[in-house]
């Protein structure tokens, strides 16, 4: 409430009261924080983890909301995390979200092959939401490029510039890494 304070900071606020109430049980209440913080639009990684916890919250089996409270929001290791979210997997094997999470964990650990196996099968089951479908797109593209598959890297950040749906920012990051990949590939860079 203080009058200086920034949208981050209110909805950092809004997140941390969020992941108290669902450590307490109460679903409802953090679900409506979560919710407050995908509207506050802080920022694109702000809106992914609320549309994430969102989902979450969504589903109807407590056992894999209790797992996914784990990985969200507990301070465990990344070990442990991606031990639970195999056992989401498990339990919801044609979900894509326990898919994304695995496969950025391991972009984030650099080890970039296995990271797109999970990627790659979470954007075949699809994702809840347009923001982690947009990042997990981009994370292909990405993980590709540092694998040196170039070709394959073009081929996923044009799809993403040659869609007009897309935010313009997504779209010229999308040509910024083609035009990468064709530098590395010797290629004649095309605008």
């Amino acid at each position: 409430a203080h009058p200086k304070v920034s949208l981050g900071q209110i909805a950092e606020a809004k997140e941390m009261e969020g992941d108290v109430y669902w450590q307490q049980g109460q679903r409802d209440q953090a679900r409506a924080r979560y919710q407050e913080v995908f509207e506050l639009h802080p920022s694109d990684a702000s809106d992914r983890e609320a549309q994430a916890k969102l989902a979450t919250l969504a589903l109807d089996s407590a056992e894999v909301q209790d797992k996914l409270k784990q990985v969200f929001i507990s301070q465990v290791s990344p070990q442990l995390k991606i031990t639970l979210l195999h056992e989401v997997i498990q339990e919801m094997p044609a979900w894509g979200l326990p898919y994304y999470l695995i496969g950025r964990q391991l972009h984030f650990e650099q080890d970039y092959a296995p990271a797109n196996r999970y990627l790659l099968k979470a954007a075949a089951f699809g994702l809840p939401q347009q923001s982690l479908a947009i990042e997990n797109a981009r994370l292909i593209g990405i993980n590709s490029y540092r694998l040196e598959q170039y070709g394959q890297a073009i081929q996923q950040f044009q799809r993403m510039a040659a869609d007009s749906l897309l935010p313009l920012g997504v779209i010229n990051d999308a040509k910024d890494w083609i035009e990468r990949c064709e530098w590395r590939m010797g290629k004649p860079i095309h605008k």
